[in-house]
C-alpha cells in the first residue's frame, strides 16, 4: 500500500471502513489463521469503490464455514492502525477517533497480514 493511496483516502473518504466487509477474529480464530496476535480485523470482502480498495486491502477468496458460519478467509487481516492493536470493537472506535481528531500532517501507521507476511504503511493526516 503506497502512502499516496493513503492520503488519498483520508482526503476523500469519511467512513474508514467503507467499502470493507470484515470478521473481528477472536484469539481462537486469530491462532488458527497463524496470526502474530490474539486478534485482528480479517477483510472478507472490499468494494472496488470504498474506502479499503482505495488503500489497496484485499478481500477473502477462499468459503469456509467456521463454527456454522460462512465466511472468506485469505483476505488481508488488520493487525493495528494508528498505534491502535485491533483487540475488540472499542479499539475500532479508538482507531476512527485517533485518525479524526489527528492534526494534519500527523503521521497514522496501518499494520497488515497479506499471505503470513506482516507489512507497515506510514503516512501523513492531510
Amino acid at each position: 500500500m503506497s502512502s499516496n493511496v493513503a492520503k488519498k483516502l483520508l482526503m476523500e473518504e469519511s467512513n474508514l471502513w467503507g467499502g470493507l466487509e470484515s470478521v473481528l477474529l477472536n484469539s481462537e480464530l486469530a491462532a488458527a489463521l497463524n496470526v502474530p496476535q490474539a486478534s485482528g480485523l480479517l477483510i472478507t470482502k472490499a468494494s472496488s469503490k470504498g474506502a479499503g480498495s482505495i488503500l489497496g486491502l484485499q478481500g477473502g477468496y477462499i468459503p469456509a464455514n467456521i463454527n456454522g458460519s460462512q465466511i472468506l478467509i485469505g483476505g488481508d487481516i488488520i493487525l493495528k492502525m494508528a498505534g491502535i492493536e485491533i483487540k475488540d470493537n472499542n479499539s475500532l472506535f479508538s482507531i476512527r477517533e485517533h485518525i479524526r481528531t489527528s492534526k494534519k500532517g500527523a503521521p497514522i501507521s496501518i499494520t497488515v497480514l497479506r499471505h503470513g507476511e506482516v507489512g507497515v504503511a506510514e503516512f501523513l493526516k492531510q
